[in-house]
């Protein structure tokens, strides 16, 4: 990556953090303390600011994902959303008032529907094997 690449890909991020934080300041200091300790990568630094913006919505995102989810499968599920955060979250935009915690909420309910969908098909096979 090219250092021009880079800084629009800071730019990115930060356009991207004050987006989701409403707080140009708040973006700043995210993207400076992830700097500060040591990322350098700019892949790097994006995955961090992401991750550091889903645990500030951690909590609404586990109780969407309990309202389908069984307790013992929370986590698992959980965890795939933060993944898909994780990979996607750079390309995303808000779009007609969108906002970036109802994007999180999405990917929750998508991951929930996702779930139950394995397993209610995970549950037809068991039942038809067992005929």
């Amino acid at each position: 990556m090219t250092s021009i690449e880079a800084v629009e890909k800071l730019n990115q991020i930060f356009r991207l953090t004050t987006l989701v934080t409403g707080d140009a300041s708040r973006a700043k200091e995210i993207i400076f303390g992830v700097c500060n300790n040591g990322f350098e990568d700019v892949t790097e630094v994006t995955k961090e600011v992401l991750a550091i913006l889903v645990q500030e919505h951690s909590k609404g995102l586990v109780e969407i994902i309990r309202k389908k989810v069984p307790n013992g499968y929370v986590e698992d599920v959980y965890q795939t959303v933060v993944t898909k955060v994780l990979s996607h979250g750079a390309k995303f935009e808000a779009r007609n008032d969108a906002k970036f915690p109802t994007w999180l909420s999405k990917l929750a309910k998508n991951g929930s529907n996702d779930f139950c969908r394995t397993e209610r098909m995970r549950s037809r096979q068991t039942s038809a094997k067992d005929v």
